[in-house]
């Protein structure tokens, strides 16, 4: 989660700093460098830590059940990808030009309310599964109320403050850019409102009921992809 960011950003400055210009194509590939050295390292930090086991643990001929979750699993991941990505990518097609820039810029700053929610799943995901597999309901609701209280107080502030400097963050980009004032306040009321319900999708996966988030999350990309038919310019 911070690896990729981080060296990306790391590539831009260090490039800057020996007057080397940036191009979009060029950003690209540092973003595919940034993406692919994280994925390496991430890779070889799980086998240091867990070895031969990681092998072992898949069974070597795949019972119905395994190719149905994996299926279930590609499927969730490839709906949540076009539910992130559909909007900048339908603007662009449909609508003025720049317009698609201006709403992936705000974009970009509304998902920084997704900051707390993304920490706690990390460490929430294993601990959902070990108490449905035991059973243990009630400390499982305890762990998820705690949880969605300690977003909360992240989430409400954060909400407020994005939603007063939300001109002058987007000001920060460049002229034009404040154009874009309307589209980040319903995008942060949107983000606030999703980091405020919960990792209801993750809970739903790591009790075993991930055909029901299929289910869901297909019926939302759907929804919004005839939304966004309708309502863009």
């Amino acid at each position: 989660l911070l690896l990729r960011p981080l060296l990306f950003v790391v590539l831009l400055g260090a490039a800057l700093q020996v007057g080397f210009r940036w191009t979009a194509e060029r950003v690209a590939v540092a973003a595919l460098i940034s993406l692919l050295f994280s994925w390496l390292f991430a890779w070889a930090r799980l086998r240091s830590v867990v070895g031969q086991e990681l092998g072992q643990g898949v069974p070597q001929s795949p019972d119905p059940a395994w190719r149905k979750l994996v299926a279930q699993l590609f499927g969730l991941q490839l709906a949540g990808v076009l539910v992130a990505q559909a909007d900048p990518a339908m603007l662009y097609a449909l609508a003025p030009s720049g317009q698609a820039g201006i709403y992936a810029v705000a974009g970009r700053l509304a998902m920084f309310l997704s900051f707390a929610q993304v920490a706690v799943n990390v460490v929430l995901a294993p601990l959902m599964s070990s108490l449905h597999a035991t059973g243990e309901r009630a400390e499982l609701q305890q762990h998820l109320r705690r949880a969605a209280r300690g977003v909360a107080l992240f989430t409400l502030p954060a909400v407020v403050v994005m939603w007063w400097t939300g001109p002058w963050l987007l000001s920060l980009f460049g002229p034009g850019f404040e154009d874009g004032e309307r589209t980040l306040r319903w995008l942060i009321c949107g983000r606030g409102f999703a980091a405020l319900s919960g990792a209801v999708s993750l809970l739903l996966v790591m009790c075993g009921h991930q055909g029901v988030a299929l289910r869901i999350l297909l019926v939302t990309a759907v929804g919004k992809l005839l939304a966004n038919l309708l309502l863009m310019p």
